[in-house]
């Protein structure tokens, strides 16, 4: 495993190597953005260590030029002699690992935060791996497949579709849309028409429904139902859709353990930044219909740094788990929580606004500030920061705008003294 220390003084860069390689890593250097982006189009390192300030270009400007070119991005922590928090949020949230402070103590906790990037790689891995071998398992079952002209109604399965209800495929030629809706279960046609609306309306990108199906000796089979519009006329209606049928009579509850995985934080076990964000996209397109308020709170761990700092990464994990229970356990279960990026994380409070969430959020704030955290020992205490932005007070309703006034807030917090939840701008 190599680590790609990216640092243009070259006596630091020295000392790095020298601690690095003395965790058992070999190193590669380069002093500039573009010594770097040649070495990383013919190598990919394990980690790259990356210096805030470079000469021909700053971190964040080199981190948006890999993914502008399209260019694999490696996971990266920064390393930043300004001590700024909000490069230290920045760069975080463009995929930074973590972050370290040049100062005097830096080489003496590198190491440290190296291994803990290590265990998160591994962590992540394992559960790639773990969902990987449940997705074969799904995919060498047969599916059935299905193609639609939305206009004319048409459609064209193949013999496994007409497998799953009992059928041959002549047995059920011709196939129409009408038939399809005729032997859905009536509770769940409703729910899958909608869905198929905001596919069609754009606000998904794909249509995915479980629906139960009436098979041919009168039972009801469950079948997942996926597909996305593959073809769009002129005047932007959808013209061809493709998908697929999957019986999931007997295996829906492996299928909802890969769902589970591929949208749960590997360490928390909370909502994943992906999922939040995707479900958000959903929840704002249903404001813009039926004007249902809802918030976004955003909420920082005060001086978590100091956390790792002093009593070890690990600390800093459990630290994490502890928190994401905590929230988990004060919210109701329509709400979502997640992890929006290192020790920040992102509640969406459904029908509610600003005002009812802070009090949540102070009854949270209250119960964090009187718990002592107890790790191998030691006492641990920490506060938070939070920003809130609703639904209601926007203008022009967007994800990336509810995400801003949020974090405006919470900077405002943060620069209030923290401890605090924050509301207005």
């Amino acid at each position: 495993m190599i680590i790609l220390i990216v640092e243009d003084d070259s006596g630091l860069a020295d000392l790095i190597k020298e601690k690095v390689e003395e965790c058992g890593y070999k190193t590669a250097s380069v002093k500039s953005a573009g010594e770097a982006m040649e070495w990383l189009s013919m190598n990919t390192p394990y980690i790259m260590l990356l210096d805030y300030t470079l000469p021909d270009m700053n971190a964040k400007e080199f981190i948006t030029e890999l993914q502008r070119k399209g260019d694999l991005l490696p996971t990266f922590i920064i390393s930043t002699g300004q001590g700024d928090e909000r490069i230290a949020v920045d760069m975080m949230k463009l995929g930074a690992m973590d972050y370290i402070i040049k100062d005097n103590n830096f080489l003496d906790l590198l190491p440290e935060v190296i291994r803990r990037v290590v265990r998160e790689i591994e962590n992540e891995k394992k559960a790639k791996e773990q969902k990987e071998r449940l997705e074969n398992v799904i995919e060498s079952t047969r599916l059935g497949t299905w193609e639609w002209n939305v206009q004319t109604g048409e459609v064209v399965l193949n013999e496994r579709s007409a497998e799953i209800i009992g059928y041959t495929l002549d047995e059920i030629i011709p196939v129409s849309n009408q038939a399809w809706k005729k032997n859905v279960h009536p509770d769940d046609y409703k729910r899958a028409y909608e869905l198929l609306k905001l596919h069609f309306a754009r606000d998904l990108e794909y249509y995915e429904c479980e629906v139960r199906i009436k098979h041919k000796n009168g039972h009801w089979v469950w079948v997942l139902n996926k597909g996305k519009v593959i073809e769009w006329r002129k005047d932007n209606k959808p013209l061809r859709m493709f998908g697929i049928y999957m019986d999931i009579t007997e295996n829906k509850e492996m299928y909802e353990k890969i769902q589970e995985l591929s949208i749960r934080d590997p360490l928390t076990n909370i909502y994943n930044r992906r999922y939040i964000f995707d479900r958000l996209e959903v929840i704002v397109a249903e404001f813009l219909r039926e004007n249902k308020n809802f918030t976004v709170s955003i909420i920082d761990i005060d001086y978590f740094k100091k956390v790792n700092d002093k009593y070890g990464h690990q600390a800093g994990d459990f630290v994490l788990k502890e928190f994401a229970d905590i929230i988990s356990g004060s919210l109701r279960p329509y709400d979502l929580s997640g992890r929006y990026g290192g020790e920040e994380f992102i509640i969406v409070s459904m029908n509610s606004g600003k005002e009812q969430t802070g009090l949540k959020m102070d009854r949270i704030l209250e119960i964090v500030r009187n718990k002592k955290f107890i790790y191998k020992d030691n006492e641990i205490s920490f506060t938070f920061s939070c920003g809130i932005s609703e639904g209601s007070e926007l203008d022009d309703i967007s994800v990336a705008a509810l995400i801003e006034a949020a974090d405006q807030r919470l900077y405002k917090a943060k620069n209030s003294g923290r401890d605090m939840i924050v509301i207005n701008s």
